[in-house]
């Protein structure tokens, strides 16, 4: 592990896993007495006070996932926990703190192949278990300005580009710098979004032979909103990571990206609908120490209408590839794109088209959703596949909730038949009433 994780210090592993998990038992017994939203903290007139008033909030997750890929003769079996801790302080001046460790753990013996324990017999499920720091971070909060220093969490957009990951138990989270900002009188409806990252750290655990992508992230949105619901966001994100054995083969996802992403939206009103729409456009260059010269695009269009219990739409996705490299997102949380099957990950090199149809239904505490997805390369005339992916979601109150997903993937011309299953238990005490 690289000395610029935050995580890194002259303690022995033992030591540090020995304080978090003290500090996630403190959780447990004395949290959900807040609520977690950084924005309403109590103010404080000095640091004592600033402690004293500090919160806590806790939350679980249980998953099993089971993974049943065709070049594989054993399937994936695996049962998991994740238990996490947000102690954050009183405002002082406008300044808060926050540190948030979190544990995963096998629930039973690993049936996977968790990208760390070695067991290759079984597909991958990205869930190693160890317990990390999440995230450590100091906030300056105004109304006009946000500045944010520390390991942190950024999702920005639709998320297509930088991303949490949240669905892995592992969160993707980012050492840096970010400021948020309002552009004043004269750029009206214009603010600011820029970042300086050192460190990704990524959702294979803090210890795995691909839990870093160290460099240079430069993440430059623009956000302008002309009219209520509607937003424009020119973007530029600048990618150069390093080389090594280590980081991930870091130099393959050197790139530079330009684009503009536009979400509009009519709330019901008078009308018995509402309706959401989402274009996007992009175009993406390897730089520095990439190997290889390419230029590709990105498009994305997406339409969503919701009634009262009932919700439909669907979209296109663009990809290019130019048969050696194709356009990637490397930091994205890519699990909400391109089907839940997960075998898009990374784009291949001719490319992915991506045209996909959605419904959702409201029954009682049910949320049920369906959709279908169609992927053909962007070059030539490959028919990879296609997937259906079904989940169906129950709120039992107000701090817990059961969820259920389902994948499958028909491969033609890429990867392999493909079919995963999760069950979820989300237990938040802090939730919000």
């Amino acid at each position: 592990m690289s000395d610029c994780r935050i995580l890194r210090s002259p303690a022995p592993p033992s030591a540090l896993k020995r304080a978090v998990s003290s500090l996630l038992l403190f959780g447990v017994l004395f949290g959900g007495f807040c609520q977690p939203v950084l924005s309403d903290h109590a103010t404080a007139t000095d640091l004592h006070s600033a402690i004293m008033q500090s919160c806590v909030d806790v939350d679980f997750r249980y998953r099993y996932e089971r993974v049943d890929q065709e070049n594989f003769t054993k399937n994936a079996n695996a049962s998991t926990l994740r238990s996490r801790v947000t102690w954050h302080t009183a405002s002082l001046n406008n300044w808060v703190g926050l540190i948030e460790p979190d544990n995963v753990s096998s629930i039973g013996s690993e049936r996977y192949n968790s990208t760390v324990n070695g067991k290759t017999q079984y597909p991958v499920v990205a869930d190693p278990t160890d317990t990390d720091l999440n995230r450590i971070q100091v906030q300056y909060k105004t109304k006009p300005f946000t500045g944010t220093v520390g390991r942190q969490r950024i999702n920005q957009d639709n998320q297509r580009f930088v991303g949490g990951v949240a669905w892995r138990q592992n969160e993707q989270t980012f050492d840096g710098g970010r400021a948020e900002f309002s552009m004043g009188y004269y750029a009206k409806g214009w603010r600011g979004d820029v970042a300086w990252i050192g460190n990704v750290n990524r959702v294979f655990g803090p210890d795995g032979p691909n839990s870093d992508l160290r460099g240079t992230v430069i993440p430059v949105r623009l956000p302008y909103s002309p009219v209520e619901n509607h937003e424009l966001v020119p973007y530029l994100y600048w990618f150069d990571f390093d080389s090594g054995v280590n980081n991930s083969n870091g130099e393959n996802l050197s790139t530079g990206t330009l684009g503009l992403h536009y979400h509009g939206s009519c709330p019901p009103g008078k009308k018995p609908f509402a309706w959401d729409w989402w274009l996007s456009a992009a175009i993406q260059k390897g730089i520095e120490n990439n190997p290889i010269d390419y230029t590709e695009r990105y498009f994305l269009a997406e339409s969503n209408v919701k009634f009262e219990r009932f919700s439909f739409g669907g979209g296109y996705e663009y990809l290019g590839g130019t048969g050696k490299a194709a356009f990637i997102t490397p930091l994205a949380t890519l699990h909400k794109f391109q089907g839940w099957a997960d075998q898009f990950l990374n784009t291949p090199v001719d490319g992915v088209g991506d045209a996909y149809v959605k419904a959702g239904f409201k029954w009682c505490n049910f949320n049920f959703g369906l959709i279908y997805h169609d992927f053909r390369s962007t070059k030539g005339s490959l028919d990879y596949g296609h997937e259906t992916d079904a989940v169906v979601e129950f709120k039992v109150n107000r701090w817990l909730k059961l969820q259920a997903k389902y994948a499958d993937y028909r491969a033609d011309e890429f990867s392999q038949d493909t079919e995963k299953f999760w069950f979820s238990i989300l237990i938040n005490p802090s939730a919000p009433k």
